[in-house]
């Protein structure tokens, strides 16, 4: 299977309760809608996600095979 593709949005704008909740709301539906996965900006002293685990460093096109919904979660 195809690791876990994980885009946040706090390392941006903190976790400062409903907006970032509010942000990463619109982003998945953003990322729903135009079928690209938007980027991390992760902070370089975490250390990068292992095997299973995606997080995306650069958009990238989020396909999906026929018949297959495309799913996010905040």
């Amino acid at each position: 299977p195809e690791p876990l593709a994980v885009s946040a949005v706090q390392g941006r704008i903190g976790h400062t309760g409903f907006a970032s909740g509010a942000v990463a709301l619109v982003r998945a539906c953003l990322a729903l809608h135009t079928k690209v996965l938007p980027p991390t900006d992760r902070d370089a002293s975490v250390p990068a996600a292992q095997d299973a685990v995606d997080d995306a460093s650069a958009p990238r096109y989020w396909l999906a095979d026929a018949g297959t919904p495309r799913r996010a979660a905040v």
